[in-house]
């Protein structure tokens, strides 16, 4: 006797259950369904689950009700909810000078993006120096990228120092015609280091000349003149003068890009200082 005939009506591939969704700050997000359809495999691993382009299956149970008629399925899938590139990790070190340097570690459904030596994808301002890309469920890949440049922007470390100098000049002091008219006296001069990254051009063409508007330093130290400059017989004129730039150092980032770690030293010095020998 043969067995009876079996006859489906309606709708053969749904949900039994809304999908439950998990979304993490760190790692693949999962995706959790509960089918059932006519045929056992429905859901194969490394398959696309319905609803989610960018999610993979990983795993999937599957109870046979009826061979070829009614299958019911809980399956799990793993990879980007929004497709979006995710960062996975961020060893970048920041110090208070110089180049930041460091890993960042992106999970990403475009590997390709990713490439030596040029910029990073997602932070153009950081140059791939090394990477490592591994897949991890047949179409989301993690990037390791080891990196160097400018990751976040970065105050001027400024340095202040002096130099000085002694020096003779000849004076006419009305009141005290009796002492020498000849004197040494200490010329200093205050010196003033920054260095900062930017993205562009050095301004090596402010080297050596007049600084005007935002080129002129500001919040600098109170520079005293000397108590004889009024009394001195010969003076010497200075142009450049007040703050000026007397060398500029610049390392470029890598050939071909913009971003320079520059330092600049700048020194003072007075329209008109007494003139003396050394």
């Amino acid at each position: 006797m043969s067995a009876p005939r079996v006859i489906v009506y309606g709708e053969k591939c749904f949900r039994l259950e809304p999908d439950k969704r998990s979304e993490r700050l760190r790692g693949l997000d999962a995706v959790y369904g509960h089918w059932q359809t006519d045929s056992p495999r429905s859901f194969r691993k490394g398959s696309v689950p319905p609803g989610y382009p960018h999610m993979r299956i990983k795993s999937c149970d599957t109870i046979d009700w009826i061979d070829g008629l009614d299958h019911e399925h809980r399956w799990e899938a793993d990879g980007l909810l929004d497709g979006a590139d995710k960062l996975d990790a961020d060893r970048m070190s920041q110090p208070e000078e110089g180049w930041d340097v460091g890993t960042l570690a992106f999970l990403t459904v475009r590997p390709e993006a990713y490439v030596q030596h040029s910029s990073h994808p997602l932070y153009p301002s950081l140059v791939i120096q090394d990477l490592e890309k591994e897949n991890l469920n047949g179409y989301v890949s993690r990037v390791s990228c080891s990196c160097r440049g400018i990751y976040i922007p970065k105050a001027v470390k400024r340095r202040y120092s002096t130099n000085s100098k002694e020096i003779t000049v000849g004076a006419t002091i009305p009141t005290i015609s009796e002492y020498p008219q000849s004197y040494r006296v200490p010329q200093q001069r205050l010196q003033m280091t920054e260095r900062f990254l930017i993205d562009g051009d050095p301004p090596t063409d402010k080297v050596g000349q007049v600084l005007l508007g935002a080129d002129v330093p500001t919040d600098t130290p109170t520079i005293f003149s000397s108590a004889l400059t009024a009394f001195v017989t010969s003076f010497q004129f200075n142009y450049p003068y007040l703050w000026r730039i007397d060398n500029l150092t610049a390392e470029r980032l890598l050939a071909g890009r913009s971003e320079h770690d520059v330092t600049v030293q700048y020194s003072y010095w007075e329209a008109v200082e007494p003139n003396g020998a050394a």
